[in-house]
């Protein structure tokens, strides 16, 4: 499971960019993401509204967003380090994550999920489960 954006590893992005990830996973996968902006507040950014379903056809790089996506990503400020996770599980998990990450997409899921977010993925019972993150230099 491969995480990056179009400005690579370590990207640098200005108030008002917009930013697409690279998500490539080698085999078909369910795929979460949530974002930590730099005031450390949380947001589920994958899946959303746009598009629901959390299904990544693997050995293919999937650009989030993209046309297949129909949302864009406009990355707001604080200025700071801000954090992307992402989950790819073997099976849809959905309906066994805590309802405070299933709620709506781009809604703040609030502070304290830092170390907690990683630990209700990896307490998923019977359950294959990898993770990737991506540090973001936001600046003004």
């Amino acid at each position: 499971f491969s995480l990056s954006s179009e400005r690579g590893d370590n990207p640098v992005y200005k108030i008002d960019e917009k930013m697409v990830l690279l998500l490539e996973t080698d085999q078909d996968a369910w795929v979460y993401c949530f974002y930590r902006q730099a005031n450390r507040e949380w947001f589920r950014l994958f899946p959303n509204g746009f598009h629901p379903d959390p299904l990544l056809a693997g050995n293919r790089r999937h650009r989030i967003p993209d046309a297949n996506y129909n949302f864009e990503f406009v990355v707001s400020g604080p200025s700071g380090i801000e954090l992307l996770k992402c989950f790819a599980a073997n099976e849809d998990i959905t309906h066994k994550l805590p309802e405070e990450l299933r709620n709506d997409a781009f809604e703040p899921l609030g502070s304290g999920l830092d170390h907690r977010l990683t630990t209700i993925f990896q307490k998923l019972r019977g359950v294959g489960v990898t993770e990737a993150s991506l540090m973001v230099t936001i600046e003004e």
